[in-house]
Formats: structure tokens, C-alpha cells, sequence
């Protein structure tokens, strides 16, 4: 969530937590607002740098991998990784500063690219964009 907004956020849960003693209906109002309120600083928090996040501030979730089942055994070797991210978007800054956005997922919290043959550094991120659906009024 986006720092402006987080200390807001806690004051208000605490409030909530506080209301429910004297007026629990008060208390669920204001819960439900402050939820409204992370939702939508969430959303501020993807418009403001057109979505990119810098990998300083946070890294993709990572979830198990596929290869996660042989880590402890005798089929596990150093080429394998147990957590993986999802494919997102990133910026890449290459040593003479040219920088190109590409596809690409994290591994055990480094980032994973098919090309090692230059250096190069991500600077930020950003998830996928969701794929395209017909709208039924595109369907007509």
C-alpha cells in the first residue's frame, strides 16, 4: 500500500476497533470505509509512476515452483529453484545506461532472464496487464 496513506489506514482501523465498544453498527460503517480507503490508495499507488514499482521498495510475490517437490533430495541440484514469481514487466538498465522494458519472473528472489550474455540491473517492475475479454457488446 502506498506509504501516504498507510499510517492513515492503521489510525482508522484502531478507531474502528475502538468504536465497536460504544456502537458496533459505527464500528462494521467504519470498517468497510477503510477498506474502500486501502482499496482505492492501492489503485493510486499503480497510477502514480504508470505502475511500476521500484524493486527497491518491493520485489513480485513468489510462490513454489514446480522443482520445489526435489529440494532435499537426491534429484535437487544447484540449476533448480524453489520459489518462483509470475511473469511481470520489467525495466532494465544496462551497463551503458540504455534502458528496455522486458518479460520476466524471479527465482528464489533474483531476477531470471534467458540472455545472460550482458549486465544489467532491474530497476522496477509492474504485473501483467490482465488479457483482453470481449465485451458482450463487442460480442454483437
Amino acid at each position: 500500500m502506498n506509504n501516504k496513506y498507510a499510517d492513515l489506514v492503521e489510525r482508522l482501523r484502531r478507531y474502528s476497533r475502538w468504536a465497536n465498544v460504544g456502537n458496533p453498527s459505527y464500528s462494521v460503517a467504519m470498517r468497510e470505509a477503510v477498506d474502500v480507503i486501502e482499496s482505492l490508495s492501492a489503485e493510486l499507488e499503480k497510477k502514480e509512476n504508470g505502475g511500476w514499482i521500484k524493486c527497491s521498495e518491493r520485489m513480485p510475490e513468489e510462490h513454489d515452483s514446480c522443482l520445489a517437490k526435489w529440494y532435499g533430495t537426491n534429484r535437487w541440484t544447484d540449476e533448480m529453484w524453489k520459489k518462483q514469481s509470475d511473469d511481470v514487466l520489467v525495466t532494465m538498465e544496462f551497463e551503458d545506461g540504455t534502458r528496455k522494458t522486458e518479460k520476466m519472473k524471479t527465482h528464489d528472489g533474483k531476477w531470471f532472464y534467458d540472455i545472460y550474455v550482458v549486465k544489467f540491473n532491474v530497476v522496477a517492475w509492474q504485473p501483467l496487464p490482465e488479457p483482453y475479454k470481449e465485451s458482450e457488446e463487442d460480442a454483437e
